[in-house]
């Protein structure tokens, strides 16, 4: 006969041991998730995260408003890579930029863009210029982003620095480190 004792106290392990290894895009609450809420606080109610999206069926990780501009931010976090390869960690974000780019092709928001969050990674640079030239080479093929190129931002977590990418001049342009600065939809070089 079963002992009913053995179900009542299971050892289960006390960690996950995969965290580091395997790190998921979808936790309730990380860095750049609590960074984000802090700027969406102090932007005086013209910003919403977690908007869903019924005509697509997607939920838009940030959506806010600058000069009239809707516009939908995917948000993209990397300590050492997704599951380990800056490989699968580009082709990642450049799926997650797709979402945008849906959104303004169905008159949903004015404009998209890809916010890369990491620590001082050179890698996370990489992806970031090669988003860059695909939304160029997009726009030029396409149908999307007729009216403007899309927000492509850089969150240094370690310096505390955002840059947004100037697509005029293709280099890295500092901005004031809020959503105001992301906001900052007319580059000046």
């Amino acid at each position: 006969m079963l002992d009913r004792s053995l179900l009542s106290q299971p050892k289960l392990p006390t960690c996950d041991p995969f965290s580091s290894i395997f790190p998921t895009r979808r936790e309730k609450e990380n860095e750049i998730n609590t960074l984000v809420k802090r700027w969406v606080s102090e932007y005086k109610g013209k910003a919403r995260i977690g908007v869903r999206i019924q005509q697509l069926g997607v939920v838009a990780d940030l959506v806010f408003r600058s000069n009239g501009k809707e516009i939908a931010v995917e948000i993209m976090r990397y300590l050492c890579g997704v599951r380990g390869s800056w490989v699968i960690a580009k082709l990642r974000s450049l799926g997650a930029l797709t979402t945008p780019m849906e959104l303004q092709r169905y008159g949903l928001v004015a404009r998209g863009g890809i916010l890369l969050a990491h620590y001082g990674k050179r890698e996370v640079i990489s992806i970031a210029n090669d988003i860059s030239e695909t939304a160029i080479r997009v726009r030029e093929s396409s149908c999307y982003f007729q009216e403007s190129l899309p927000i492509v931002a850089l969150v240094d977590l370690e310096q505390k620095k955002l840059e947004l990418h100037d697509f005029s001049q293709r280099n890295w342009l500092a901005r004031e480190f809020s959503l105001f600065g992301l906001s900052s939809l007319r580059l000046h070089g």
